[in-house]
Formats: C-alpha cells, structure tokens, sequence
C-alpha cells in the first residue's frame, strides 16, 4: 500500500516569508497525510525567551522548555501554567516514566525534580566531567561534550559505556543531546563529525549512521552542517537539526525530505503519539501538527 512521504513545512515568525516544500501530485493545496504543518493559532511563537538550551515533551504531556537556571512548564495549547528555577544553569533536560524530570549540566550531579516537588541529586560516573546530553530509559544515559563519551548507567550501580572518543563510524566527538528511539537505540548527535549515530543497548538492533562520510559536514540534503539535536516519533521517523534546517529520515535512516529557514534551531521535541512536533530556536518555541486529512493545519 503507498504512503505518501511526511513533509515539514516551516514557517519564521516575524519575517513573513514561507519555506514550503511543494505537496506530492495530485494533493492539490492540502499537505500530504502526515506532514507537520505550522501551528499558527499556538501562542507558544509569541512568548520571548532568553537562550532556550533544551525543550521536551514530558512523558505527562506537558511541554518544558529550559533556559539558563528557568523552566516554563506548559501545555500543548500554548498556555504557560508554572515557570520554575533550578539550582544553576543546565544544559539538558529528560523525564521518567514515573515523571520525575532531570536536569543536567553540571560536572558532579544531576539534578532530579520529584513528581511530588522534592529536589534531590544524583551523582554521576567518573568518567564524566560535563554532561551535555541526557535521554532515560531503563537506564541513565548521558553524553560528555569533553570527554568524549557516551555512557547509560544505574545509579550507583553498571556502568555501561555506549560511544567513545573516535574519528570514524561507531565513535563520538562533542557528542551533544540524546533520545532514546522506540527500538531502544541512543540516537547521539555528533558535532565535531557532523553526523548522527544511533548506537544500540542490545545485541539485536541495528546501528544507524546518519549524514555522509565526511566529518567536514555539507549542505546536501540527508547530510549535515552542526546538527545539534535529533529526535524520533512513534513511527520511528527521525528528526535532526542542524544549520538553518530540519531534516527527515525513515527508521531505516533513508533521507525523506528537508527544509530550510532562516533562525537555526537549537532542540527538538515530539510527542509520544508523534501528533506534533517541537522546533525551538534561542528565544522563539513553535508547534508543528502532523496533518490527518480532517483539516487544514492551521492549529486548533
């Protein structure tokens, strides 16, 4: 049975200009079933913020989005209901099954945020200096921009190392953030070889190579210029970042499609039904609503 390819379709807020990739023949005006198409009723495009560094979808459903020492907690309407601070700047953030959210960023702990409102704080590995990635699944698994590692572990406990310092395939360098795929693969996004791998905790899933061969980067279409976040959705779709652009790959890592605008984007974030999709650059968050067929996607 044929599907029709998912597109994104980007809209900047304030410039007025529109990056549309054209809908497959015979779609007419409507996007393809699929497609994330700007929400343009969410308020979230309107509110300022001051150098966002990482931005989720809670495994509650709320929207948090970090920046500096500040968390705005929001729902996926728009609507800001509690901004918070946490103890020091953080780099990264992730939420648990059991909605505890962790903050990352410092050299010795990671900041844990009960689902009752309780701070307390976990200590990490040696062989950590600098978190800058952190994604949770049965285990913690973290990224270390300096010592070029990406390692899962269990609190006092294994410690297990994912990636390490490298130049080729199988290898990190500034390793930045994490996601852990529905197939339980760590998707790393690797800055200094401008590609993104996903290395499996299992002995049964396949690694995956993102982006080309050449650590020097390009512009290429399914390749990458300092990607700097990745995520996937529940078709095992995945979303990279990088320069100006957001690209799209199948779960098998075959390029989909891409497009460009003007403010780089600096994290992704989607929902655990895949239904939208996150985009935030330094001030600016928006909503992406994948298309049904039963609207326009003009938002809700």
């Amino acid at each position: 049975m044929k599907r029709f390819l998912p597109i994104l379709i980007l809209i900047l807020a304030g410039c007025g200009r529109k990056y549309p990739i054209p809908p497959e023949p015979g779609m007419g005006d409507l996007p393809p079933i699929g497609s994330y198409v700007l929400d343009k009723n969410w308020p979230g495009g309107t509110l300022a913020f001051d150098s966002i560094s990482d931005v989720i979808v809670g495994k509650d459903g709320f929207i948090y989005v970090l920046y500096g020492d500040r968390v705005k907690k929001m729902l996926i309407t728009g609507e800001v209901i509690e901004e918070f601070t946490v103890p020091v700047n953080m780099a990264a953030l992730a939420q648990d099954d059991e909605r505890n959210l962790y903050f990352a960023g410092l050299e010795s702990v990671i900041f844990r945020l009960s689902n009752s409102g309780s701070w307390d704080t976990i200590y990490i590995p040696d062989e950590i200096e600098h978190i800058t990635g952190i994604t949770l699944g049965e285990r913690i698994f973290v990224s270390d921009t300096v010592e070029d590692v990406v390692i899962g572990f269990v609190p006092d406990s294994v410690v297990d190392t994912v990636a390490t310092r490298g130049n080729g395939s199988l290898y990190v360098d500034n390793p930045l953030d994490l996601w852990l795929d529905p197939s339980g693969r760590v998707i790393t996004v690797s800055l200094n070889h401008n590609w993104v791998e996903a290395f499996p905790t299992d002995t049964t899933t396949p690694f995956l190579h993102l982006g080309g061969d050449n650590p020097a980067g390009d512009t290429v279409e399914g390749t990458f210029r300092i990607p700097v976040d990745a995520v996937s959705d529940d078709s095992g779709y995945i979303y990279v970042a990088d320069s100006f652009r957001v690209q799209k790959f199948s779960q098998n890592g075959e390029f989909v499609t891409s497009v460009r605008f003007q403010t780089s984007p600096v994290s992704l974030a989607v929902t655990s039904d895949g239904k939208y999709l996150m985009v935030a650059t330094s001030r600016r968050l928006f909503k992406f609503e994948r298309f049904d067929g039963l609207q326009h996607g003009e938002g809700e």
